[in-house]
């Protein structure tokens, strides 16, 4: 398999290089991985590499099927949208395609909290099992509780393996994930373990169907210069963790590499921004690859070689619509439904994530033919109800960040703007010393150079210590603003 370097040192130009793929080419690359011996045989990894490049009629032909079947149960079986259909004169045939979603409400978290005992199945399928609950990452505050089927859980396990070959990832050598204290202990635990350290013989969800090489996890909430020294101690293939802790590594060492012997990396959990993305890839030296997930849904698309992310249709379906619910058409941005595809536990149609994505105008390079969608704007309820400009100065702000020469950053470790009531801008960069004049200087110039009236509005100011929540996602931007419903 390939080791996914080819001297590419930028997104920019991986994305520009080889992007074109095939059902062929996809098989042969999975070719490389082992089955165990109970699974040989097995030709289920090979049909979903044939159906990324089905025709779009195929394509969609499959996912309502699907929709179908989820609806008829959720009819029968759900007492929310028994409920809903029965007042709103429905049934089960008025949802037979992906289009006629536009009939069912939009599921905020604040609906799932409030009515979680209706959205529980009374009963499963026949073929079906219960496994476990769920819970959401609290991004937003709130956490949302899911009740999973061993289906689902599988269909997460899938699609981490299909993640693994677009990404051209050989199962055969290490992997290293720095993640979140929560993700290794109970979703419950208010003291998950900031200190968690394990080596394992295998990879975790892969080695459920193929042979695999050691594994190697760390908590994110190590200090940088532990999980410096254990990348280096590791010397993995290839690692996986969020962008903030990626970029903090990146701040670092901005001329890389952060680690000789990594092949690939996978942000994962959170949103990387274009600037996070050229910062990562600059210093890593080697391509970042990224999914697009929740917990209450599992992955979601995965991002190809051209920047698109593709809709795993198998599992779920993705709407971009405007604040009434309704498609927006190519080139325009909207919010993200989703509609989960595996899990009859507890069925979510048009479930709304409360990002932004932007629906394409043509047919991706990367030549497969699953819906897609770009530029993924994290979490709309921190910028829809700020000034409108709110977003054009965070980007001023941070493109001003980036263009700093390396050498002055190397004791950044994470940023955040936040915006007062008063309209004032704090731009907060976390740093174990003090800032290089050259710095605020630079960010300075190219503020007042868009906004020569605006002087006393940015402040930039040094921070020990980001105050991290439970689940390890630094917000990037944060507001005073009161959180309002969506608008455009």
């Amino acid at each position: 398999m390939s080791d996914g370097k080819s001297g590419i040192a930028t997104g920019a130009a991986l994305e520009k290089k080889d992007v074109a793929s095939s059902a062929e080419q996809e098989i042969a690359a999975q070719s490389a991985w082992l089955l165990l011996p109970q699974h040989q045989g097995l030709r289920l990894f090979d049909d979903l590499a044939r159906s990324e490049f089905f025709d779009f009629d195929r394509q969609q032909a499959q996912a309502d099927h699907a929709l179908s079947a989820m609806v008829r149960f959720a009819v029968e079986k759900v007492p929310f949208y028994r409920d809903y259909f029965v007042e709103h004169g429905l049934n089960a045939d008025d949802v037979r395609h992906e289009s006629d979603l536009k009939h069912l409400p939009v599921l905020d978290k604040d609906t799932v909290i409030a009515r979680e005992q209706s959205l529980h199945a009374e009963t499963l399928p026949e073929n079906e099992k219960w496994t476990w609950t769920t819970y959401s990452s609290g991004t937003t505050g709130k956490r949302t509780r899911v009740r999973m089927t061993h289906r689902a859980n599988m269909m997460f396990t899938i699609l981490v393996l299909r993640q693994y070959r677009w990404f051209r990832f050989d199962l055969s050598g290490s992997l290293a994930q720095i993640l979140a204290p929560r993700n290794f202990a109970d979703p419950l635990d208010d003291h998950p373990p900031y200190d968690f350290q394990e080596d394992r013989d295998h990879w975790t969800y892969a080695s459920t169907f193929f042979e695999t090489g050691p594994s190697y996890l760390l908590s994110s909430a190590q200090p940088l210069e532990i999980r410096q020294a254990w990348l280096e101690q590791k010397q993995p293939g290839y690692l996986a963790s969020d962008p903030a802790t990626l970029e903090e590594h990146a701040f670092s060492r901005p001329s890389g590499p952060v680690a000789s012997s990594l092949k690939g990396v996978l942000g994962t959990s959170s949103q990387m921004t274009p600037l996070m993305r050229h910062r990562i890839e600059r210093s890593f030296q080697v391509p970042v690859n990224q999914n697009y997930g929740a917990n209450e849904i599992g992955i979601i698309a995965l991002r190809c070689g051209a920047g698109r992310y593709h809709v795993q249709q198998e599992h779920c379906l993705v709407e971009i619509t405007d604040r009434h619910g309704e498609a927006v058409g190519p080139g325009q941005q909207g919010r993200i439904l989703v509609t989960g595809l595996s899990n009859f536990a507890m069925p979510l149609f048009r479930y709304e994530l409360g990002d932004l994505a932007t629906v394409p105008v043509d047919p991706c390079p990367c030549g497969r033919t699953q819906k897609s969608f770009t530029d993924i704007e994290g979490r709309f309820r921190r910028w829809h109800n700020v000034p409108p400009d709110t977003h054009r100065k965070y980007r001023v702000i941070t493109d001003a960040l980036q263009s700093i020469a390396p050498e002055y950053l190397t004791a950044v470790r994470a940023y955040q703007l936040h915006l007062f009531i008063d309209r004032r801008l704090e731009f907060r960069i976390q740093s174990g010393k003090a800032l290089p004049p050259q710095v605020r200087e630079s960010i300075l110039r190219e503020w007042l150079s868009n906004y020569p009236d605006c002087a006393d509005q940015l402040e930039i100011v040094r921070v020990e210590q980001f105050d991290i929540p439970p689940n390890g996602k630094l917000a990037e931007f944060t507001s005073d603003f009161p959180d309002e419903p969506f608008s455009t």
